[in-house]
């Protein structure tokens, strides 16, 4: 403070402290909903990553860049769902029914994709035995 006039509150810059924590809340909760729905993807991404971090150079960077590209793909509609699920908790202080249901829809899709494709591995890996044999 430098001179003779005391700060004037008035020119004081807003407090956002509540905003933010409302902000950092309504992802939580988001969060926690995008965390459940895509579980079944975040392992298969994490198994991707595993195997490519065995692999080095170009075939490192290829295995990586297609997990990557699969993970982006595979949770686009939850990625969306994620940023409504904020703006409506924000505006009204609590997920409607509505999202949840559409959330749990978004994993249960996710669960029948990991069974077709777990019951076509073993139909693949029954017609490779019955060829080998």
């Amino acid at each position: 403070m430098s001179g003779y006039y005391a700060a004037n509150p008035h020119y004081a810059a807003p407090d956002r402290s509540e905003d933010r924590e409302r902000q950092e809340r309504a992802e939580e909760t988001a969060l926690w909903y995008f965390q459940s729905a895509t579980k079944l993807q975040k392992s298969a991404y994490d198994a991707a990553m595993a195997e490519a971090v065995r692999l080095s150079g170009d075939a490192f960077y290829s295995a990586r860049d297609a997990a990557d590209k699969a993970w982006r793909t595979d949770t686009a509609a939850a990625r969306s769902l994620f940023d409504e699920t904020v703006a409506e908790v924000l505006r009204t202080g609590e997920v409607s029914e509505e999202t949840g249901d559409r959330w749990q829809e978004i994993e249960d899709t996710a669960e029948a994709r990991a069974r077709a494709s777990a019951i076509m591995s073993s139909i693949d890996a029954a017609i490779d035995a019955i060829k080998a044999a």
